[in-house]
């Protein structure tokens, strides 16, 4: 409650005092996952399902606010967003056939931030995808793994 409660009281301050009141609700709504992320999350952005649950939109309604907030408040939030897509590198297991690495991704902003880093420093190589058959597990190439570790520092 007392980071709920933190976020909330920088939103008004933020308000009051630096931007002014947002022009939009749309504005006002990433302001919020903004504060909430900082505050309340503080380590990782919360997935597409938490922010339905937060701020009772559909899930496309969610992915849209969180990939327009984290667009706007990048310089803000880039270490939350950084921490999450290290997360799901981090838990990858080797596949059964091991020639793959594979994973779980609950959250599609951040599998598009990671296929964006995969675009931008290996545009050769294959992007993570969803594994044949499967609701919510994804795979990744060995290379592909392997310049997604370097890019975000694991060992």
């Amino acid at each position: 409650m007392k980071r709920l409660c933190k976020a909330g009281a920088l939103e008004y301050v933020n308000m009051f005092v630096e931007e002014g009141m947002p022009s939009s609700a749309d504005e006002v709504r990433q302001e919020r996952l903004r504060f909430l992320i900082e505050n309340y999350y503080r380590d990782r952005i919360p997935s597409e399902s938490e922010v339905t649950a937060i701020f009772q939109l559909t899930k496309p309604q969610s992915r849209t606010l969180l990939s327009k907030t984290i667009s706007r408040h990048r310089n803000k939030i880039g270490g939350q967003v950084r921490a999450s897509a290290a997360a799901v590198i981090r838990s990858a297991k080797k596949s059964s056939d091991k020639t793959t690495w594979e994973r779980v991704i609950k959250s599609e902003v951040i599998l598009d931030e990671l296929n964006l880093a995969v675009a931008e420093k290996g545009p050769t190589l294959k992007r993570i995808r969803l594994k044949r058959g499967s609701a919510g597990q994804y795979e990744v190439e060995e290379d592909t793994y392997n310049l997604l570790k370097n890019e975000y520092g694991i060992d």
